[in-house]
């Protein structure tokens, strides 16, 4: 029973990154910073590491934007918990609307419902 309420479990756990190199990772108002963007300070502290491997310029520049970029695919990460109850109470239906779920079904369900639901999940995320 606790191995099939593990599985149950991490089934209902959905991990999702919108990271790219095109895709914002920090801003300041209106000014975007992407990905691409660290990897030209990446790279000219690289170049000055190559020339000259003293050079306190370059190391800063290569390690600030690796520890920007890290900290922008950590941020680009979202972890969303799949709800889960045999319930069918007011109660429970109305603390899964504060969390905004795409859909909640109710035990017993088949086939047919779960794939209408699932296939209304991904049309409402896109």
């Amino acid at each position: 029973m606790l191995i099939a309420g593990g599985y149950l479990f991490f089934q209902s756990i959905i991990v999702r990154s919108h990271f790219g190199l095109g895709y914002r990772l920090f801003g300041f108002g209106n000014f975007n910073i992407t990905s691409g963007m660290l990897m030209v300070p990446f790279i000219f502290g690289i170049g000055m590491i190559f020339y000259n491997a003293k050079n306190i310029i370059g190391w800063i520049l290569s390690v600030a934007s690796l520890v920007m970029l890290t900290f922008g695919v950590i941020t680009s990460i979202n972890f969303t918990f799949r709800h889960m109850t045999a319930l069918a109470e007011k109660e429970f239906i109305e603390k899964a609307k504060e969390t905004e779920p795409y859909e909640y079904l109710i035990k017993p369900f088949d086939d047919e419902m779960v794939d209408a639901a699932i296939r209304a999940a991904i049309v409402s995320n896109k």
